[in-house]
């Protein structure tokens, strides 16, 4: 279908959608451009003035609205005042406002071959509109896309969802995003389309009641259930996750994370054999009689994030395990970055060093090719329409990166990235593997810059990109040059 026709169909769907819209959007998920509300976010946290875990995409606003009421404006650093305010804009506008619908245009010249946060995969052309309603405790929010590519019209991003005190419980189509990493995390991104589900999260970031617990601090937890593709080695398999962040210190927040996958066509799904999934230490059997009831594939992942408020810094690592040993991630890869904030005349500028290694046993020299995202039963592997659901370059991959962004005190916002990764790279020797990204190993090298400005209730931002890769085939990848054009209004 070309999208002339996606255009057509889009602006029928719209209509009806609009005719049903008359209430203002009280939304407890951060919906809208998260890059730099995620700079934001972060230089508040490294201050301490946001005490709430912030690893978890999309954010949860109630949350973060139960910290910005205690904030005294007066022991905030000068420098940080404007993001605070753009913060608390964007909470009341989520939690209060009166918007009834936003329009996303977005025209660009090549797709994007290796997404970063905030990025899905292979965006050309697209065209979207967002509804958002309250009903009482419940809220949804629509999302319709139109995209230029093969697939029909969407509805990823939308979601229906219910609130009380201490819970939120949703179902619909959103994606996660769980790691510190700003360009990738080896545990769960958001390259891939999202898929059908139900996913929770905690109403309430405040320390646990029982005094023992009191001890790990501000939390944030969540959780899913979706259904993968039908079309992969074992259809309609299920995807369940599980993040917990704490905070037992101002400065410290840990973070773990399980992902796994389990069920689908063939396989076991009785009550017993979920059982076994979540106690864990009953894969990888040996026998043929013992595989056919196996539990699944798990993919364990720990996260440590510490602040330096002194200097405006904050580093983190991040280990991932395709494998358990004594009930602990093994076969691991590793992430590692740094974040710092600086003032230029009066302007905030964060920016990131980030590197990570999808290699599994690099640390210990036993090196493993082909196995962190792969699976043997799962075929298919930790992919959803051949996209690996964890970090974009794959398997057996290595990225380094350095970028930025800065809200500037016109109101215009910036941000850059420099890209560099070798992908699939024992492939480069003529050895077959899997890969969703680049079947054949590549060398990659990229940059992206991009100036946002507003209008009043419009927001245009434009991107400049250019990439080449050496060594083979990149899916999706036009060497060279492209430029992008996103339009946002807000009615």
């Amino acid at each position: 279908m070309n999208f002339k026709n996606k255009f057509k169909r889009f602006s029928v769907i719209l209509a009806c959608l609009l005719a049903m819209t008359t209430s203002s959007q009280a939304l407890s998920l951060s919906t809208g451009s998260q890059n730099w509300l995620r700079a934001d976010l972060e230089a508040l946290s490294r201050s301490k003035i946001i005490k709430t875990p912030i690893s978890t995409w999309p954010v949860f606003w109630p949350a973060i609205e139960a910290d910005l009421k205690n904030i005294e404006i007066s022991l905030v650093p000068p420098k940080l005042r404007a993001a605070l305010a753009r913060v608390k804009l964007e909470a009341t506008r989520s939690l209060q406002g009166n918007n009834i619908a936003n329009l996303d245009i977005r025209l660009a010249s090549k797709t994007t071959p290796l997404t970063q946060f905030e990025q899905n995969a292979s965006i050309g052309d697209r065209l979207s509109l967002s509804l958002e309603k309250q009903f009482g405790k419940f809220e949804a929010h629509l999302r319709l896309n139109a995209e230029d590519d093969d697939r029909y019209t969407t509805m990823d991003g939308s979601y229906i969802g219910y609130r009380s005190a201490k819970n939120f419980v949703g179902v619909g189509k959103i994606n996660h995003y769980w790691g510190n990493g700003q360009v990738q995390s080896l545990a769960m991104g958001n390259t891939a389309p999202p898929r059908n589900g139900l996913f929770w999260r905690s109403a309430s970031a405040s320390s646990f009641e029982l005094p023992i617990l009191r001890l790990l601090g501000p939390f944030s937890l969540s959780a899913f259930a979706e259904i993968l593709d039908d079309e992969r080695h074992i259809p309609d398999a299920r995807l369940i996750g599980f993040s917990a962040s704490f905070r037992p210190f101002t400065w410290v927040e840990l973070s773990g994370r399980r992902l796994m996958q389990w069920g689908g066509e063939g396989r076991p799904e009785t009550a017993d054999n979920f059982m076994d999934l979540l106690i864990g230490g009953r894969d990888n059997c040996s026998t043929p009689d013992c595989k056919s009831d196996e539990p699944g594939n798990q993919i364990g992942a720990l996260e440590v994030s510490f602040d330096i408020p002194q200097i405006s810094s904050s580093v983190f690592i991040q280990y991932i395990g395709e494998d358990e040993a004594n009930y602990f991630p093994s076969r691991g890869a590793f992430q590692y970055g740094l974040k710092h904030d600086i003032e230029i005349k009066q302007n905030l500028l964060s920016f990131f060093v980030e590197y990570s290694d999808t290699v599994v046993g690099r640390r210990n020299g036993d090196l493993m090719f082909n196995t962190l995202y792969n699976h043997g039963i799962y075929k298919s592997g930790y992919r959803f329409h051949q996209i690996s659901l964890g970090a974009p370059t794959d398997n057996d991959s290595r990225r380094f990166s350095l970028g930025g962004s800065s809200v500037l005190r016109s109101g215009d916002r910036i941000r850059f990235l420099v890209d560099s990764a070798d992908l699939n790279y024992e492939s480069l020797d003529g050895v077959l593997s899997a890969h969703s990204l680049a079947p054949n190993g590549a060398e990659y090298r990229g940059v992206e810059a991009a100036l946002k400005k507003s209008y009043g209730k419009f927001d245009l931002e434009f991107e400049f990109s250019y990439s080449n890769a050496v060594g083979g085939d990149i899916f999706g990848l036009d060497e060279g040059a492209g430029f992008s054009l996103d339009f946002q209004k807000s009615f």
